[in-house]
Formats: structure tokens, sequence, C-alpha cells
């Protein structure tokens, strides 16, 4: 696997900080950097708004030719400890294997305490973003491709930094990665909110599980199919360009408690780390077995073989 030197991968961040009231009040933008221990840092750049931002990217990048990936976190995934973790793995693990320049742009979006007003905080944060995504997105910025990674409630947050643009001839996504996503299982059938999204999106593969118990717990409050967890339905997975992949043979991690949530596993798992660079990169995972058409595949680890 190729790895890009660390000045070959720019990586920024949004910070939306929400008040008690669950409105979002600030926003602030940033670099991601290493510290002496090869440890992710939030540096802050003071006094940035959308287009100056917009600016010191273009201005970092130059003449070079590069991708882009933007990365929404889930419910409390704003947290130091896991987003570093994250941010670590979509640098070593993911990105940095492609062999031109990596920009990153992280949106770190603040949850509440109860589901209802995370799901609440996603939409409004989701909403704040839309200029920007506007922007990010645009064949005229540069990028040779755009990927958007989403996980779990990231998702919620993703529909509506995109909705705007369902039907805009410059917006232009080449792959979104929909990860355990905490949407409902038939938003992209007819007449649903992204039912149009292969108007921008050129490739989408959905993740998922069918022991999240993350998402159990949320089908439970919701009272319908999760995305992330029952899968795309049979039509739209057969539409074009979908795939799939069922990870149900893997577990968050190998150590204790490794079972106990099975949602974190694009992170912590190093076989589904692995399929979705494999994804990215456009190369066949020996480890993925074809299920019901060419666009549904359980990925099966050799230690489960």
């Amino acid at each position: 696997m190729n790895m890009l030197a660390q000045q070959d991968i720019l990586h920024y961040y949004i910070n939306l900080t929400a008040n008690t009231k669950n409105e979002v009040v600030e926003k602030s933008y940033g670099k991601v950097i290493r510290n002496s221990k090869d440890k992710v840092t939030l540096t802050p750049v003071d006094s940035l708004d959308t287009n100056s931002f917009l600016q010191k990217l273009t201005t970092d990048v130059g003449s070079r030719p590069y991708d882009m990936t933007m990365y929404i976190h889930g419910m409390w995934a704003n947290r130091p400890f896991i987003w570093r973790q994250t941010a670590e793995v979509i640098e070593d693990d993911i990105i940095g294997s492609r062999d031109t320049v990596q920009v990153i742009v992280s949106f770190i979006w603040d949850a509440a305490v109860i589901y209802q007003n995370s799901v609440d905080l996603a939409i409004k944060s989701g909403k704040s973003c839309q200029e920007l995504f506007g922007k990010l997105t645009s064949a005229t910025l540069g990028a040779n491709s755009t990927i958007v990674m989403a996980h779990s409630m990231g998702n919620r947050f993703f529909q509506h930094m995109i909705t705007p643009y369902l039907g805009s001839p410059l917006t232009r996504i080449d792959h979104y990665f929909a990860l355990a996503a905490d949407l409902e299982q038939n938003i992209f059938s007819k007449n649903q909110p992204l039912a149009h999204i292969g108007n921008v999106v050129r490739e989408m593969t959905v993740y998922k599980h069918n022991n999240d118990r993350t998402l159990m717990m949320s089908q439970m409050i919701n009272e319908n199919s999760r995305l992330g967890l029952q899968g795309l339905d049979s039509t739209t997975l057969n539409r074009g360009g979908w795939t799939q992949v069922d990870v149900s043979l893997t577990a968050d991690n190998q150590i204790f408690g490794k079972d106990l949530f099975n949602h974190r596993y694009y992170y912590t798992n190093p076989h589904v780390t692995t399929d979705v660079r494999l994804q990215l990169l456009g190369q066949v995972n020996p480890c993925r077995v074809a299920m019901q058409g060419c666009h549904h595949f359980k990925l099966v680890p050799n230690d489960s073989q």
C-alpha cells in the first residue's frame, strides 16, 4: 500500500458549536496537524469565514492535482478521543493510500445527550453548512474527485447539507460512503427526501451490519427500519450507481466488548477499513462474496472462512 507523505495530506476542519437551546451559534475553521507524537491535533485559524477558508485551501494546494474527502462523524463522536482515532484511521489507512495530494474537510458538530435533540442538531448543522458544501463540491473548485464519508447520524447532517443541490448541474460528488447510516431504509426511494441523489452523486456505497445494536435502538425510537441495519431495498440497489457491503461477520474490534455495539467497525475493524480503502481505489477485495445481483456483497474476513 502506498502511503502519502504527511505534507501531501491537507486536513481542515469546520467546528460547529451549539448552545443549550440546540441552536448552532458558532462556526470556526482550522487545520488538523500531527504533533511530535504523531497524534492529530486541532489547530484553530482565526478570522476565517467561508470564502477566506476556501481561499486558504486553494492557496495551500497550489497548482498540484488533488482529491477531496469530506468526513462527517456520528452522534457524540465529536468527543476528542473518538474524533482523533477516526481522523488518524482516515488519514493513515484509507485516504493516505492514494497517490495524489489529499484534501480532507472534517465537519465537527455538537450532539446532545437526548437522541432526538441530536437529530435536530444534525439537521441544523447540515443546513448551516449548505453554502460551504455547494462551493466545496462545485466542479469549478478543481478537485480531481470529491468523496463524502458519513457515519451514523452524520448521514442526517449530510442529507440536509446536500438537499438544495440535488438538482444542481455544478455540484459533483464522485463517491458517497454511507457508513452504519442512521437514516430511514427507504430514504432513496421514489418520493423520499434523497430520491434524486443520483443526479449529483456518481457512485454510492452503503455499509450495513445486521447486528448493529446502536441502530437497533434507533429503530425502536424511530419505529422504522434503518439503512445501516437492514440495508437498501432491492429496487434501489439494482437501479445503478449503488453498492452494498454487508459486514455482519465483523465486530467493532478484536478485544473485550467487541460485539457491544457493532457500529464503529469502519475505523476499528481492519477488515472493514481495508474494504473501504479498496472500494475508494476501485480495487477488488478478495474477502468480498457476491450476494444477490452484482451490487450486493458480504464481507467474509479470512479469519471467518
